[in-house]
């Protein structure tokens, strides 16, 4: 395995997806459904949640949604090549048919930490400016 070519093919994933709406998206939606877990998140109690109750809410929620949001971009990574035939074209470089699926793996599993930690970071920020008597250090 060439490193060079699996890099070559991650930053060509990572600019694909830089570009796609869908991102975006899914960093807003990470941020709601965590400002909304903190926010009303407990029957019992009103106003924001701290991060221990927050966290908790959301651990099975978010198991769900990004083995989802991961299953949509690689189905979108491989079929849009296919239909855009650009998929061809890679595989007659020379490069394995392992190279491009690692490289692959990389870029999109880039684009999506990021993503999820984008959407976590805006809404930790939220919470910990809502919620009094934060100790960040702990």
């Amino acid at each position: 395995m060439k490193i060079g070519s699996i890099l070559y093919i991650t930053k060509k994933e990572i600019m694909d997806n830089v570009r796609n709406k869908w991102i975006i998206l899914i960093s807003v939606l990470f941020a709601s459904l965590t400002l909304l877990v903190s926010y009303a998140g407990s029957i019992y109690s009103q106003g924001w949640q701290d991060l221990g109750l927050t966290v908790s809410g959301m651990s099975s929620l978010v198991q769900f949604l990004i083995s989802i949001i991961g299953l949509m971009l690689g189905y979108a990574a491989i079929v849009g090549e296919i239909e855009r035939g650009s998929m061809s074209s890679l595989l007659t470089l020379p490069t394995t048919r392992n190279e491009v699926l690692f490289g692959k793996f990389l870029g999109l599993g880039s684009v999506l930490t990021f993503t999820i930690v984008v959407g976590f970071g805006i809404a930790g920020i939220v919470i910990g400016i809502n919620v009094p008597n934060v100790d960040y250090f702990e």
